[in-house]
């Protein structure tokens, strides 16, 4: 990869945000193994001219994975399944049908706040060396990071898993930095910055995925603000720890 850059791209349309479908720009190949509770968000329909790879998650315990809203918003569980186990996107792994989809209840569309999500599996995972759980976390600004996932690169859409390192900003800083870019929408505190180099980032493909920080989940790709990828402008991820009871509290619903 050449650039890991994420933008909002969805089948709905949200006012001029950017969600990422697409893989991390600037990346390198992950091993086997590497990150091991990262699967693919794969969708079965064709009604909406969307098949294979979509989005990333994370997985958090035995049946539920962490995600972005916008990920799996206007689907169903019959329309997705998750694909846990294997690096490769055509070969390997162990398929999962869903059985809900908890979507936050106040995801908005306009400043795109509140993009969380849950996605429960039908049964359990089967835990190995390749699948396996992850915290969530917290991280301030000036922390080194990864970003991981199947997103656009500058060569195409990667079959083989990507991850790269990104810089979390605090919020003046991201503030001054987005100060040009296309989309400089409203950040408030469930969200954190973070911004690679030109050309490393996150892109099309990689949303949902997550921001790493001291083997923890800390973020999950929501928007880019540029619609190209990479374009040396802050990435906007969802911030995992703010949502911590809204996580526990959905969770034990169901």
């Amino acid at each position: 990869m050449t650039s890991l850059s994420i933008t909002l791209l969805l089948c709905v349309s949200f006012t001029s945000a950017h969600p990422f479908h697409g893989r991390i720009f600037g990346g390198k190949t992950a091993q086997p193994g590497q990150f091991p509770f990262l699967v693919s968000i794969q969708v079965e329909s064709d009604s909406e001219n969307v098949h294979g790879h979509y989005c990333g998650a994370s997985i958090i315990n035995d049946q539920w994975v962490l995600t972005a809203t916008h990920c799996v918003f206007g689907w169903t569980p019959d329309d997705i399944y998750l694909l846990a186990g294997t690096n490769l996107l055509d070969t390997g792994g162990t398929a999962y049908n869903v059985s809900k989809i908890i979507k936050h209840q106040d995801f908005n569309t306009t400043t795109i706040w509140n993009d969380i999500a849950l996605i429960k599996i039908e049964g359990k995972f089967e835990f190995t060396d390749v699948v396996k759980t992850i915290g969530i976390g917290e991280v301030s600004g000036g922390q080194s990071s990864t970003i991981v996932g199947w997103g656009s690169t500058k060569d195409g859409d990667p079959n083989e898993l990507q991850y790269t390192e990104v810089t979390t900003l605090t919020p003046d800083d991201c503030a001054r930095l987005a100060e040009a870019a296309p989309y400089n929408l409203e950040r408030g505190p469930g969200q954190v910055c973070a911004l690679g180099s030109v050309d490393v980032g996150p892109c099309h493909g990689d949303s949902g995925g997550p921001l790493l920080f001291n083997n923890t989940v800390v973020g999950m790709v929501s928007y880019a603000l540029d619609p190209a990828c990479a374009k040396g402008y802050p990435d906007i991820y969802t911030r995992a720890a703010y949502y911590v009871e809204w996580i526990d509290e959905s969770i034990s619903l169901y």
